[in-house]
């Protein structure tokens, strides 16, 4: 099994880079939504993916912005951050 930090390091690559219109990253673990966090807090977000990469078996990243009304708008497209099996077989 790779360490936290190797697989902190492997997460980070994996997220998608924030372009405008996107500010935001949300986390979801199968299909519940960890947090949504700004791009100066990704610290926050590794720390996050830490404490909850062994309750899922997948968590996914939307690119999002938060509109007008404070409502989180998310890009159609998710992208696999960690997987249970993945990151317990990875060589990282």
């Amino acid at each position: 099994m790779a360490s936290a930090e190797r697989l902190a390091k492997g997460w980070e690559a994996r997220l998608p880079p924030i372009v405008d219109p996107w500010t935001h990253w949300q986390l979801e673990g199968d299909g519940f939504v960890l947090g949504v966090f700004p791009s100066h807090e990704l610290g926050k977000l590794i720390v996050a993916l830490k404490e909850s990469h062994q309750r899922f078996s997948s968590i996914f990243a939307n690119l999002a912005q938060i509109d007008a009304e404070g409502r989180v708008v998310l890009e159609i497209h998710r992208y696999e951050i960690t997987n249970r099996y993945n990151d317990t077989h990875s060589t990282l």
